[in-house]
């Protein structure tokens, strides 16, 4: 089995994704209680959203490995996946679905500001940008040591632009330029 993983990493390092694929479903198929069939399941999961953009397979590889793996430390990252590949399919009903399970679900996670974040644009997208203000404001208030405060603090201003209030959005723009 670990033999199978490292050979999928090496594959994976190399860009050989079909390949890495490939080891990664053999080491799940034939060692289903390895250690490591965890991690090549979201191999897999990671390889279909990131490098090939398969994302429904993605979907499923991230589910698969949430249920059948649930003490797995790579859940929370799969609980993104999960939400990244509906949001990049334009269905931001279920990226925001997706997204705020991994807040809830997972509270200790690195990923909660990233996941508040990706909320907040989701609702930007749909167009509903008094609740993309809203969620924006929470990445400042809940996550002031992340690496998004700024970024959020810059789309409040333009969600008030999309919006067309004007007056709000250059109050906000400035508070983005003095953060």
């Amino acid at each position: 089995d670990k033999f199978l993983f490292d050979g999928g990493v090496i594959y994976f390092d190399s860009s050989e994704y079909a390949n890495a694929i490939t080891t990664f479903q053999q080491l799940i198929d034939d060692f289903p209680d390895s250690p490591y069939t965890d991690d090549a399941q979201y191999y897999i999961g990671y390889i279909n959203e990131k490098k090939l953009g398969y994302y429904i397979q993605a979907l499923l590889e991230y589910q698969g490995l949430i249920n059948n793996y649930p003490d797995s430390p790579y859940t929370d990252d799969a609980q993104l996946g999960i939400g990244n590949c509906y949001y990049v399919t334009y269905d931001y009903p279920h990226a925001i679905e997706a997204y705020q399970k991994l807040i809830d679900d997972y509270p200790e996670s690195s990923l909660l500001a990233l996941a508040q974040y990706s909320i907040a644009q989701s609702y930007r997208k749909l167009a509903n940008y008094e609740q993309a203000i809203i969620e924006f404001t929470k990445v400042i208030d809940n996550y002031p040591e992340s690496d998004y405060p700024a970024s959020a603090q810059y789309y409040i201003g333009y969600s008030y632009y999309e919006a067309l209030n004007y007056s709000h959005a250059i109050l906000e723009f400035q508070k983005a330029i003095d953060y």
